[in-house]
């Protein structure tokens, strides 16, 4: 996992460890009982996804590794393009500096490449202004390496995977799935709690955020192992 993926994990483990703690709530709204079924589902499968990568050796290690490299770089460096090309009123850096990080891990191979290759054109472009939003010219040649990297690597029949999915892919896909349920259906259902059950509100937004600590939690963990664990958390779920 990218740093940005171990702070949502970080993230997850706080939600339900919340979640966990006013179940007898959830268990009176049906639909959110539900939802929080499904959360705890997709965050298993994301640790032992997780697992499953950190086992891998050779040229699919260095795959996954290049892959890490880039996405992390591109959501930083993405979310720094917009201020600009909303200054400018360029609606091609706008748009495509837009796209969430759920977007970007739904993108398959070719696309991915194709977007950051993209994201890397505009900001060699708009080097200058992203200098006032702390992105230096190493990092924006750093992408540019990545993006080769990952490119040679995803071209390699060496790290070519049975079936329709590669395990990287997959655990990409639990967490824009995760972060879909979260923001669609249990965020949605936590407001309609709100009036009656304001500790249970403001406990359950105080732990939607993330901590950029960048540290890795423990990959196999059953999600009813740390439930009670509390994790100290700072900056806003995007």
């Amino acid at each position: 996992m990218n740093k940005t993926e171990k702070n949502k994990v970080t993230m997850y483990y706080a939600v339900n460890a919340v979640l966990f703690n006013y179940q007898h709530i959830i268990d009176s709204f049906p639909l959110l009982a539900t939802s929080v079924i499904s959360f705890r589902y997709y965050l298993n499968e994301i640790m032992e996804k997780a697992q499953e990568i950190a086992g891998t050796v050779g040229s699919t290690a260095e795959k996954y590794k290049a892959l890490d490299d880039m996405t992390e770089l591109i959501c930083y460096i993405s979310n720094a393009l917009n201020s600009p090309g909303k200054h400018n009123g360029n609606e091609n850096i706008e748009g495509i500096s837009k796209m969430s990080f759920s977007d970007i891990c739904r993108l398959r191979e070719n696309e991915l490449v194709q977007y950051c290759t993209a994201i890397h054109t505009f900001a060699e472009t708009s080097a200058d202004e992203l200098a006032q939003y702390s992105i230096t010219q190493n990092q924006i040649s750093a992408l540019g390496q990545s993006i080769n990297g990952y490119h040679h690597y995803a071209n390699s029949n060496d790290t070519a995977f049975p079936g329709d999915f590669a395990p990287r892919e997959i655990l990409s896909n639990l967490f824009a799935d995760t972060d879909d349920l979260l923001r669609e259906d249990i965020d949605t259902m936590v407001e309609f709690l709100k009036k009656n059950n304001i500790n249970f509100y403001n406990q359950y937004h105080a732990a939607r955020t993330i901590k950029n600590s960048g540290g890795c939690p423990r990959l196999m963990v059953s999600v009813t192992d740390s439930i009670n664990s509390e994790n100290d958390v700072a900056m806003v779920v995007a």
